[in-house]
């Protein structure tokens, strides 16, 4: 089974998404903020991590930067979903290697969730 952990402030949001993911047969484990999203990417090893970069208590940036520098978890793809401006989003984002960013104004349930299948299947965790 596919494990993904979504990471987001927005309680609406994140239920969205794993509702999506849950339904596509993918595990979801939640975050609320940067120190529990860390905590649980270190505790469950997903296979990807979908990522807020506006969180409460550490934001999602730190966190990105936190998983490319230990070296268990630096290969990890990362989604980061902002509703900031898209020049802040890429700039900021893309720049700590980020694997996508995707605009939360702009992005729908099911968009998510073939980003998260198109990146999954690049690394050849699942065949589409």
């Amino acid at each position: 089974m596919i494990n993904i952990v979504v990471a987001d402030d927005d309680l609406v949001a994140r239920e969205m998404y794993k509702i999506k993911l849950v339904q596509a047969g993918m595990a979801v484990y939640e975050a609320g903020d940067g120190v529990q999203a860390l905590k649980e990417i270190k505790k469950t090893h997903p296979d990807l991590v979908i990522l807020d970069i506006m969180l409460p208590r550490m934001n999602g940036l730190d966190v990105l930067k936190l998983i490319r520098a230990d070296r268990e978890m630096s290969k990890m793809p990362v989604i980061i979903l902002t509703a900031l401006s898209q020049d802040f989003g890429v700039n900021g984002g893309l720049s700590q290697k980020a694997d996508a960013y995707l605009s939360k104004s702009m992005t729908m349930p099911k968009d998510l969730l073939d980003k998260v299948i198109s990146l999954l299947s690049s690394r050849g965790l699942i065949t589409r």
